[in-house]
Parts: structure tokens; C-alpha cells; sequence
């Protein structure tokens, strides 16, 4: 068919202008066609004018650098120049062939176009073996360059043809090859039967997953036809055949003759089809940058009702084409002792494609915040072996951008006051399985997410005086990034335990690769600990998904809504409580983390005291909370009992601990016990408050185990009986070790303070409990505060007063550098800011907590 019937029956009622409806529907199907064509055609300008700016640059040719503002007067003046010059011919040579061999490269170029559809079902000729016809037809674009060549009369012009069209048909058999094996695989040959047939199943469907080679092969294969970089050469050859050394060709105002716009022109519009065939094929129809994936539309819905692929089709072939002349070139252009205004213009054009991006309502926001850490951090080991510098700047601003990012995405695309799942993804991974990738963010979850780009930003930071193996560390500092962000915004129950075991992987290598002397001890109790715990984990994840009302389901939303028998729950609550049990950790669960801290580079305590930590916490509230209400009912007192006795218990260990790191390390587990008796307390006040201490010791526990480290690296020692008199030589560390400490024991005007006195008025005003109970609760819970003072202060006096920094050999008494203070000052900003303003953090979490206790507990 020419063109589908929606479409037919839209233009013929267009004349009986029955409806502005109707009027608009045209219109909306020809501003695509229309942007395509224009964009195209500026697009040969610009690029044209930027090549020309950037040669100049390099080459220091004085024309295109000063003639009028940034050049364009010289750009001016040639195409004037082509314009209106005479129409030369070479001489003894055939003018039909001279004349006729570019308008055959064109033409068949556009005539390929015929099976490439514009918008849903808007196609010149959706063929049954369209994709096929697309590579025949272009098949004929050689021709046209070899008559030209021949035609010329001229050995260097048709030697020059020759190679041209050599390279473009020696690269038709893999094209072709790729086309096949895709028709294979989905049995049509329809362009747009390909595209449908990837939007059953969505992000996942699409045949980039199924055939990656293939999707490579095709790239290459694309750019050699299209002849980019590296594939170039003929590009020099085709301008032998254009006489662009000889002068013999223009364009006249009367219509096309052989020249160079002609042969580039038909060049662009291959650019462009390339592009388009690439996505219809391989993405789904979905317009994709160079860096970005552009108007996430993959299923058949958003395909059906937009046309934005194709209104931004034009553009991302200029992209595609500029990949070499901008983005190689004007790198190597900002390197030169001269740099322009065009630099920041030739850099624009990406910057306004990402902010088109990041308006549209169908970006894979979740997805790209989850993926993008370990995606980058995969490049590192592309980078130079010995370039730690290099590294490290990479690792930090892709953490900042992974930040702002994300910092970005929840302020402009995250409503506080809805309590439901935003911003949610799901995407059929393993259909066998009804396995999907299932993203969602809530009020709950949105917290732990932000201080997860905040300390991993800042541990990246801190680790910058590893050197050993850096390419290494850091991709596993980005790999953790990426688990810990998925774990968070997880909907799925199976993927929730994915994230939960990929973030052990890093864990365990940054310690047994970057510790201390018993780093192998410490690494392999960690995993014992935690691998442990991930069978129960694992086991009440396969329970609750098979055990379903109508069939198998592993989705947060139809699990908080199934009902099991109590037995059953209890089951799969005390599975699940234990998982989190050696995360949070809850004693007597908890062996691992002094051994763990005590061995690990700081940088790595840092991520596990303000991050890991955090992720048993946030399971016991997303899970056994949420899910399994009527269990936790049963079981919230012995959690009251189980974090009183954990507050008293750690704190008296701490108090007794030689090695700093390990005695932060308790101080660490004594306030996690505070999270445990608010989860238990079943109130708003007592959940938020223990929502608010998770926030409020990941920044806390961070800063003392930066500082424990940062101390260690100048004098060498970590036992607190061998310290004293670090204050006279290091006041500033001093002074930020001293600050912190306070606001590690909860002193008034710190985070500390207000989540600890929230977690109490939780408990006092629990109506589940009896009023004894909650007085005895609240006694121990107040001898647990005043245990805190007493082995903070300790701390802080072993280390700082006294004189026996004068027998310390082998150490280096310097005072903080400007990164220490940046970092300190980082980390304290947000404890004293929450600590005056608690409810920014509370008008996160006070909606969604609402919800779980009205929803869970009523039922």
C-alpha cells in the first residue's frame, strides 16, 4: 500500500475541513516530514560552517576565523561564490554521465526512504520486504559516483570513484547480513512489523539485547557506508570526483549539476537513513543521541500516538555525522592556544538535545540512575594503566553527574506529597519466569537514594590516595553505586535480591584487596556473614512469589496486597528478618562489622557505615514491614527489647575497644539499635524517626571513619593507648573530630539529637504498648545516651591530649589539606542543616509512612 488507510481517510477528510481535530491530525503528520527535510537541510550548513571553523582553528587559516562574527561572512561568501560561479564541464569528457551520476546517488538515496515510516503506520510503501528494498536501492548510490568518475575524463577523479564505491559495496554483505538474521528473528521484513514486533515487550523487546553483535556490526557497517571515522578516506576520493581541486562543477539557481553540495547532500541524507534504519531495527523506532536515549517511547502505545522519533530523526543524523568533524575535532580544537566562542557553540548543540531530553515524560530516568555508574565505570579500564589522576577526576565527575542527576529527576519529575510509587519502570526481563525490571520511588526510598549519591560521591573523594590498582577500586566503588541505587528503587522482589548480592561483589574485593593486614580474615567473614544471610533472603523471596492468589508474582505492589496464613507469614518474616539482621546488624549478628571496619581502606568504611548499613534497615521496613504486617504486629516488642539491649550492649563494647576504627564500629551498631526501636514502635513519629536516623548516621558514621582515617594515614598508628597530643600539631582535624563527636552523641542543634528524641516520643506515644513497658524501655534507652558521651569523649581524649606524639616514629604531622576540609565540612553541612530543619527530611517520608502503618496495620 502507498499509504495506510488511518492516514488516507485523515487527508481526505482534511478537504471537507469537518473538524480543526482533523486539520491537526495532518498537520501533526507533516511537521516530522517537514522538521526531518529542514533539519537535514541546515544541518549541511552548519556542519559545513562548523568543519570549515574547526580547520581553521587547527590550521590558523585567517578567512574562516575573522571574516564577520565566528566566520560566517567566509561561509557566506562561498556558498555565494558556488551559487552564481559558471557551470564548468570537464573537457573531453561525457557531460550526460558527468551530469547524471550524482542525481542517481541522490535519488536512490531518497528513494529508500519510501519504506522508512515517518509515524505510526505513516509510510510511503510498507512493503513485506521492505528492509531488503532499502539495501538494493541504496546498493545503487555507487553507480552514480563511478559514471561520475568516468564521466569526468579525468584518472584521478576516476581512480577516486572507484575507491569510493568499493568501500560502499564491500560493506553492503554485513549490512545485509544483519538485516537477515533480524528478519529471521521476528519472521517480517516490514519496516514497520519490526518496530511493532519490538514493542511487545517493551525497553527489553528491543533487538539491541538479542543481537548486540549484530547491533555492532551494523554500526560499523553504517559508518563505513556513510564513510565517518575511521572510514573516511573516501570522502577525499569523492572530492576528486566533485573536481573539488579543479573547479569544473557549481550549483546554479536553475537546478542541481554535479558539485560538491551534491555529492555531500546525497552524503547527508545517507547519514540520515542510516540513522533511521538503525532504529527502527535495533531500538524500536526510538530516536537515540549520541550519549542519551531521546523520547523513551518503546512501546507501541507511545510509538502509536508520537511522531517526536522522527521530528528528532534530523537532528540525530547531523549528530551522528559531527560525530567526528565536532565532537573528535573540537576536542582536539580545545586543546589548541586558541579557543573560540565556537568551542561553547559546537558543545551547545549536544547540551539543547539533552535538555529536550530531560523534558520528555518517557525517559528511563530510574533505569539510567541505576545503570549509568557501572556502565561508566566499565570505561575505566579503557584509560591509561598509570593515569591515576585521570581515573580519579573520571570516578569523582561521574559520581557528581550521577548526583546532580539524580538530584535533578526528583526535583523536577517527584511530587512529596504523593505517597504512591513515581517514576515507575517495569520491564519484562525473563517472561519464563515473569521476571521483570521493575523501578519505582516513594518517600521511603528517595532519602536513602540521595545520601547514597552523596557519600559514594565523597568516599571517591577520600580514596584518592589509592594508587594500587586504581582503574580497579574504582570501578568497584561505581559498581557498588549502581547496586546499593537499585536496591533502593526496586519493585521487584528477584531484583531486589539481585541488587542485594551484586553489591556483596565489590564489598568483598575492596576488602580483601585494599585492607590491613588481616584484610583476608575480615573479607571472608564478611562474606560468610552476608552470603549467609542472602539464603534466608533469597528463600522468602521464592516464597512469597510462589505463593500468589491467582499465579506467581515477585511485584512489591501485588505482594503488599496478598494475604497469607499466619504461620506462613511468620515464616517468611523471620527469613527475611534475619537477611537484614546481619546487614543492619542486630546483635548477635554483628561480629562482622568491628573486624569488617577495622581491616577496610576508609573510603570503604565510609560507604559501608553510611550506606550498607542503611540497606537492612530499609529492607526491614520495605518487607517485613509493608508486606508482612500482621507478622511484624506479633513481633515489633522483642524488636523494642532486641534494640534496647543493643544500645546498652554496644556502647559498653565500644567503651572497652583499643582499635579506633573498631570502636566507631560499635558506636555505629549502638545507634542502629535507636532504628530498631523506632521500626518496632509502629507510630508515625517513632518510623519517621528512625527513617531520620538513617539519614542522620550515614553522614555522621562517614565523617568519623573519614577522619579515623585520614588520622591513621598521618601518624600511623590505630590503637588509642599508643595516641595523644594530635590537637597541638593538628588542630583543624582535631577541631572536626571534636564537632563530629558531639553530633555523634546526640548534642542539641545536630541530626543526631532530633532523630534520637523522635525515635523516643515514638515510643512514649505508641499506643500498642502498656505504659510500664514503655517507661522501662525509655529508662534503658536514656543510660544508652548517656553511654555515649562517655566513650566519645574517651575517644577524643586518648587521641588528642597528652604528649606522646613525640615517640610516634615514621609519621607525618600535617594539619588537614583542603580536600580533609572539603570533605569535613561536606558532611557536616547536611547534619547541622537537618538538624535545624528536620523537616525537609521529613516531608520525604511523613506521607508514605501514613500510608504503610494505615494501610499494613489496619488491615
Amino acid at each position: 500500500m502507498i499509504i495506510d488507510t488511518t492516514e488516507l481517510q485523515a487527508i481526505n477528510s482534511f478537504f471537507k475541513l469537518e473538524s480543526l481535530k482533523e486539520v491537526y491530525g495532518i498537520i501533526w503528520i507533516l511537521i516530522p516530514i517537514f522538521t526531518l527535510v529542514l533539519g537535514i537541510t541546515i544541518g549541511v550548513l552548519v556542519i559545513v560552517w562548523l568543519e570549515r571553523e574547526i580547520s581553521a582553528g587547527i590550521q590558523q587559516r585567517i578567512g574562516p576565523e575573522y571574516a564577520g562574527p565566528l566566520g560566517i561572512l567566509q561561509a557566506l561568501a562561498d556558498g555565494t561564490k558556488l551559487l552564481f560561479k559558471e557551470n564548468l564541464l570537464p573537457s573531453r569528457g561525457d557531460a550526460r554521465l558527468f551530469s547524471i551520476g550524482p542525481s542517481i546517488a541522490v535519488i536512490s538515496i531518497l528513494l529508500s526512504y519510501s519504506v522508512i515510516p515517518f509515524g505510526y503506520r505513516l509510510v510511503l510503501a510498507d512493503l513485506t520486504i521492505g528492509v531488503f528494498l532499502w539495501i538494493a536501492i541504496s546498493s545503487i548510490a555507487p553507480i552514480g559516483l563511478l559514471m561520475s568518475g568516468y564521466g569526468s575524463n579525468n584518472k584521478y577523479s576516476f581512480l577516486g570513484g572507484l575507491r569510493a564505491a568499493a568501500q560502499s559495496i564491500s560493506y553492503e554483505i554485513p549490512l545485509t547480513l544483519c538485516v537477515l538474521s533480524i528478519s529471521l528473528r521476528v519472521i517480517r521484513s516490514s519496516t514497520v512489523d519490526i518496530v511493532e514486533a519490538q514493542s511487545k515487550y517493551g525497553f527489553w523487546g528491543w533487538n539491541l539485547w538479542r543481537q548486540p553483535i549484530g547491533f555492532i556490526i551494523f554500526l560499523i557497517s553504517s559508518l563505513a557506508e556513510c564513510e565517518r571515522l575511521p572510514f573516511d578516506l573516501p570522502e577525499a576520493e569523492e572530492e576528486l570526483v566533485a573536481g573539488y581541486q579543479t573547479e569544473y562543477s557549481v550549483l546554479y539557481l536553475g537546478g542541481w549539476n554535479l558539485s560538491i553540495p551534491y555529492i555531500f547532500v546525497s552524503e547527508i541524507f545517507d547519514i540520515n537513513k542510516a540513522a533511521a534504519a538503525q532504529l527502527l531495527i535495533y531500538v524500536g523506532a526510538i530516536n537515540v543521541l549520541i550519549i542519551f536515549a531521546v523520547m523513551f517511547m518503546n512501546g507501541s502505545e507511545y510509538y502509536k500516538d508520537f511522531h517526536l522519533w522522527t521530528i528528532g530523526d534530523g537532528v540525530t543524523s547531523v549528530l551522528i555525522d559531527t560525530f567526528e568533524k565536532i565532537l573528535l575535532e573540537s576536542i582536539l580544537f580545545f586543546f589548541t592556544d586558541k579557543t573560540r566562542a565556537q568551542n561553547i557553540l559546537s558543545t551547545g548543540f549536544f547540551l539543547v538535545q539533552v535538555y529536550l531530553v530531560f523534558t520528555t515524560n518517557y525517559f528511563p530516568w530510574l533505569t539510567i540512575i541505576v545503570i549509568l555508574p557501572i556502565f561508566a565505570g566499565s570505561l575505566i579500564f579503557f584509560l591509561p594503566h598509570r593515569g591515576n589522576r585521570v581515573i580519579r577526576w573520571y570516578t569523582i565527575f561521574i559520581c557528581i553527574f550521577e548526583l546532580l542527576l539524580t538530584a535533578y529527576t526528583f526535583c523536577y519529575h517527584f511530587q512529596t506529597d504523593d505517597p504512591l510509587i513515581q517514576l515507575m519502570e517495569d520491564y519484562k526481563w525473563i517472561q519464563l519466569f515473569d521476571f521483570h525490571w521493575r523501578l519505582g520511588i516513594d518517600g521511603l526510598s528517595i532519602g536513602p537514594i540521595l545520601l547514597t549519591g552523596f557519600i559514594t560521591t565523597l568516599a571517591t573523594l577520600a580514596a584518592w590516595p589509592v594508587t594500587r590498582d586504581s582503574r580497579l577500586f574504582n570501578f568497584l566503588m561505581l559498581a557498588m553505586y549502581s547496586a546499593q541505587i537499585g536496591l533502593f528503587s526496586s519493585r521487584d522482589l528477584l531484583l531486589f535480591f539481585i541488587m542485594w548480592e551484586l553489591e556483596l561483589i565489590p564489598v568483598y574485593l575492596l576488602l580483601s584487596m585494599w585492607g590491613g593486614k588481616k584484610r583476608l580474615y575480615s573479607a571472608t567473614k564478611f562474606i560468610l556473614y552476608t552470603a549467609g544471610g542472602s539464603i534466608f533472603l533469597l528463600m522468602g523471596v521464592l516464597g512469597i512469589g510462589l505463593y500468589g492468589s491467582n499465579e506467581p508474582t515477585l511485584n512489591f505492589e501485588t505482594s503488599a496486597n496478598q494475604s497469607y496464613p499466619l504461620p506462613l507469614e511468620i515464616i517468611f518474616y523471620i527469613g527475611f528478618f534475619i537477611a537484614f539482621a546481619v546487614k543492619l546488624p542486630i546483635i548477635p549478628l554483628h561480629t562482622w562489622l568491628p573486624d569488617t571496619h577495622g581491616e577496610a581502606h576508609y573510603s570503604t568504611c565510609m560507604l559501608l557505615a553510611g550506606i550498607l548499613l542503611k540497606m537492612g534497615a530499609y529492607g526491614l521496613v520495605r518487607i517485613n514491614m509493608e508486606l508482612l504486617s500482621h507478622a511484624h504486629s506479633i513481633f515489633s516488642p522483642w524488636l523494642l527489647i532486641v534494640g534496647t539491649i543493643q544500645i546498652i550492649y554496644a556502647a559498653s563494647t565500644s567503651l572497652g575497644q583499643r582499635n579506633l576504627k573498631k570502636r566507631i564500629a560499635y558506636s555505629s551498631v549502638s545507634h542502629m539499635g535507636f532504628i530498631i526501636i523506632g521500626i518496632g514502635s509502629i507510630t508515625d513519629t517513632g518510623l519517621n524517626g528512625a527513617l531520620l536516623q538513617i539519614i542522620s548516621h550515614g553522614f555522621i558514621g562517614a565523617a568519623l571513619f573519614f577522619l579515623a582515617g585520614t588520622t591513621y594515614d598521618r601518624i600511623r598508628l590505630v590503637y588509642l593507648d599508643e595516641m595523644g597530643g594530635i590537637a597541638i600539631l593538628m588542630p583543624k582535624i582535631f577541631t572536626i573530630f571534636s564537632t563530629f563527636s558531639m553530633a555523634s552523641l546526640a548534642l542539641p542543634g545536630m541530626s543526631g539529637f532530633v532523630a534520637e528524641l523522635i525515635v523516643f516520643f515514638g515510643i512514649i506515644t505508641s499506643q500498642k504498648y502498656l505504659l510500664m513497658p514503655k517507661i522501662l524501655i525509655t529508662f534503658v534507652m536514656a543510660i544508652g545516651m548517656i553511654l555515649t558521651p562517655i566513650y566519645s569523649l574517651s575517644m577524643s581524649r586518648q587521641m588528642f591530649y597528652g604528649y606522646k606524639f613525640f615517640n610516634i616514629p615514621n609519621s607525618y604531622f600535617f594539619d588537614s589539606g583542603p580536600r580533609e576540609l572539603f570533605l569535613s565540612i561536606s558532611l557536616f553541612l547536611p547534619v547541622l542543616g537537618i538538624g535545624m530543619y528536620p523537616d525537609f527530611i521529613f516531608s520525604l517520608s511523613v506521607d508514605k509512612v501514613e500510608v504503610i502503618l494505615s494501610n499494613s496495620f489496619s488491615k
